[in-house]
């Protein structure tokens, strides 16, 4: 499920306890996309959703780092699998529970 962060509500926490028992938030890097994060976490863990957040690098937003990088790339984020950029060996791609 996609949502827009200030989009998120409790009904849509509730509804996706009853479909899963993890969600990874992946919203854009900026200060709007890390307020939505922070305040989507407690939220979903009412429902008792284990919350991992996916940090990517690289890339302003999940749409951007796909163009950029690829599907494989985003599943191995997904995964919680480090992986370096064709570019050089910085290591990006973390994900954190």
């Amino acid at each position: 499920m996609a949502s827009l962060g200030t989009a998120l509500t409790e009904e849509h926490a509730s509804l996706l306890a009853k479909y899963t028992d993890q969600v990874v938030l992946i919203y854009d890097g900026d200060q709007a996309g890390q307020n939505a994060t922070q305040r989507a976490i407690p939220m979903l863990e009412k429902t008792g959703l284990r919350v991992r957040v996916l940090r990517m690098q690289g890339a302003k937003d999940p749409d951007e780092f796909l163009r950029k990088f690829g599907a494989d790339r985003f599943q191995l984020l997904l995964e919680g699998r480090r992986i370096r950029w064709s570019t050089g060996s910085k290591v990006c791609g973390r994900s954190t529970t």
